[in-house]
């Protein structure tokens, strides 16, 4: 992951925190300036999780190359762009997957167990198990689209098989990372700047 941004507590780099993370004094709400609730309402525009949000946001194309990957085969078979979409998908899900789930582990889910009340624990329950799904679906999809990336063949007889494989790998990783940006990261924004999560 890059370091251009401020990382979480308990990140590499960033100021030792002590064992028990404690939220933040609360801020005094006169004055407020208008960005404020911008900003609140946008998790992603706080620095220590705009790196996540990045991430999805690669993520988030190489799922759309998957999704259209099985129409391209059909239509034009193992040809050069598929071997290269397919790589494309490799490369980002093998270099960042695994380390985007393990940083999320290790910076987002204990402040949702810890500080995001009994529906933060809930939901980092489900997040860290969700992570588990996700590993073991990609590895079940990743034979076929390195064989495809690498050499160009593609077994036309696997091929219904292989697609509710990538389906599924797609539908899942989506409403994961819907479930992040969308209550997950809200509440570690709120914890982060001292709002109630």
């Amino acid at each position: 992951m890059p370091h251009s941004t401020p990382p979480l507590p308990g990140a590499p780099g960033a100021p030792a925190a002590p064992p028990t993370l404690q939220p933040p004094q609360p801020r005094a709400t006169s004055g407020k300036a208008p960005e404020d609730a911008e900003d609140r309402e946008d998790p992603c525009t706080l620095p220590a999780l705009a790196e996540f949000c990045a991430c999805h946001e690669r993520f988030e194309h190489v799922l759309q190359v998957l999704r259209g990957l099985p129409r391209h085969l059909q239509r034009q078979g193992p040809d050069e762009q598929a071997r290269t979409d397919a790589a494309r998908v490799l490369n980002c899900l093998d270099a960042e997957g695994p380390a985007h789930r393990a940083l999320e582990e290790r910076e987002v889910l204990p402040i949702l167990r810890r500080l995001g009340g009994p529906a933060g624990a809930v939901l980092a329950g489900r997040l860290e198990a969700e992570h588990g799904l996700l590993a073991r679906a990609w590895s079940q999809c990743r034979p076929a689209l390195a064989d495809l990336a690498a050499t160009g063949r593609w077994s036309a007889e696997s091929a219904a098989f292989e697609f509710e494989r990538w389906r599924d790998f797609v539908a899942l990783a989506t409403s994961h990372m819907l479930a992040e940006q969308g209550a997950a990261f809200p509440i570690v924004a709120a914890v982060l700047r001292g709002l109630p999560p």
